[in-house]
C-alpha cells in the first residue's frame, strides 16, 4: 500500500500533504506581513461569484481551502478568513498546526489561539522601496516640451552640409 511504500522511504507524508504544507507556510506568511504587501492585498480580494460550467474545477481559493481543511476541518467551505486566520497570525501555532500534516507531529505546549486574541499583524516597514514615481518623475507641466519643426531641421541640415 501507499503507507508502507512511505515507510520505506523515511516515513515520507502523502503527496497531498506535502504540498498542503507548503501552501499553508506560505499563507501564513503572507498573513502575518502587512496590509501593503500585494499578496496580502490579494489574498482578500476572493470573489464569491459563480463561474461559467465550462471554467476550471479548482481554482486557487478552493485548493487553498481544501488545504486549510486538512488541518482546521472546521472552517467554512467558502473559506472565509474570519473562521481560520487568526491560528495563522500566530506564527508558533501555526507551525504546530502544520506538523500534523507529517508523520513527526509536534506536542503543543502553548495557549490555542481564537479569534478575540490573535496578535495584529507587524507594523509596515519603516522604509519602502522607492516607487517607479520617485525613480523616474513626470516632467513638470511648467516646462512645455521641446519640438522642432521637420521643416527648420531640414533646412538647418541642408544649410550645415551645404558650408562643408
Amino acid at each position: 500500500t501507499n503507507d508502507d511504500i512511505r515507510k520505506r522511504f523515511a516515513n515520507i507524508p502523502c503527496l497531498k500533504n506535502q504540498i498542503a504544507k507548503r501552501q499553508l507556510t506560505f499563507l501564513g506568511k503572507i498573513l502575518r506581513k502587512h496590509d501593503i504587501h500585494i499578496p496580502s492585498k490579494l489574498l482578500t480580494a476572493w470573489c464569491d461569484n459563480p463561474h461559467r460550467r465550462s471554467a476550471l474545477l479548482q481554482t486557487n481559493k478552493k485548493s487553498l481551502v481544501a488545504s486549510i481543511r486538512l488541518i482546521i476541518p472546521e472552517v467554512q467551505t467558502n473559506g472565509k478568513l474570519s473562521s481560520w486566520a487568526f491560528y495563522a497570525l500566530d506564527a508558533s501555532y501555526w507551525k504546530h498546526v502544520l506538523s500534523s500534516l507529517s508523520p513527526k507531529n509536534s506536542e503543543w505546549r502553548g495557549d490555542i489561539p481564537n479569534s478575540n486574541s490573535a496578535p495584529p499583524p507587524t507594523s509596515p516597514p519603516t522604509s519602502l522601496p522607492p516607487s517607479r514615481q520617485q525613480l523616474h518623475p513626470p516632467p513638470s507641466p511648467s516646462t512645455p516640451p521641446t519640438h522642432t519643426h521637420p521643416d527648420t531641421f531640414t533646412t538647418t541640415f541642408l544649410s550645415h552640409s551645404s558650408s562643408k
